[in-house]
């Protein structure tokens, strides 16, 4: 039974058993939770360093027609009414 959960977990496409490697998967069924640990937050550390890279911007980048439209619209002023 718990080899049949093994395959599951190595071969799952959802949930939280994604990103496990086969050697992880292996580790957490049968072999040394210790080394399944160290394996899962290598890999949660290289996430993490790609996430606060600061190559990456944290504002999403504007489109340039999106660009150009707000700013032609911040030289104009209210238009005041002729009157007749």
């Amino acid at each position: 039974m718990e080899l049949v959960e093994a395959r599951n977990m190595a071969l799952a496409t959802r949930g939280p058993f994604t990103s496990y490697t086969p050697t992880m998967v292996w580790n957490h069924q049968f072999g040394d939770i210790e080394a399944f640990y160290t394996e899962r937050f290598a890999q949660v550390d290289a996430r993490n360093q790609l996430f606060s890279s600061p190559d990456i911007g944290r504002e999403r980048p504007r489109r340039a027609a999106a660009e150009m439209a707000s700013n032609a619209w911040k030289g104009l002023s209210p238009r005041k009414r002729q009157r007749r």
